[in-house]
């Protein structure tokens, strides 16, 4: 095995091993962020189409129409989706290319 001899040595393998380990602590909890909006937003979604689909079946609706709502509802949800993330793409760029985006 290898084993470190001088002090300087063992000094860097500690705090490079702090630092590796710190750093693998912040990708994997951005990964946990991310897998979590992910989840939160299709349990909305999933939420929204239940709730309309026990009105729809409550109400005695033809199963036609039903369909017809659940694919509004696909689309709208897509769709909001995209606006959303749209919206944080012009939000990183500056206000001038904000604004010149806007024109065009």
């Amino acid at each position: 095995p290898m084993l470190a001899g001088y002090w300087a040595e063992r000094l860097f393998t500690i705090v490079m091993t702090v630092v590796g380990f710190l750093v693998c602590s912040m990708i994997i909890s951005q990964i946990v962020v991310v897998m979590d909006r992910i989840n939160q937003d299709q349990s909305e979604y999933l939420e929204e189409t239940r709730a309309i689909r026990d009105f729809m079946v409550s109400r005695g609706m033809p199963l036609r129409l039903q369909t017809k709502v659940k694919r509004y509802l696909e689309y709208q949800f897509k769709s909001r989706k995209i606006v959303h993330q749209n919206h944080e793409v012009m939000m990183k760029l500056s206000p001038f290319l904000r604004q010149e985006i806007q024109e065009h």
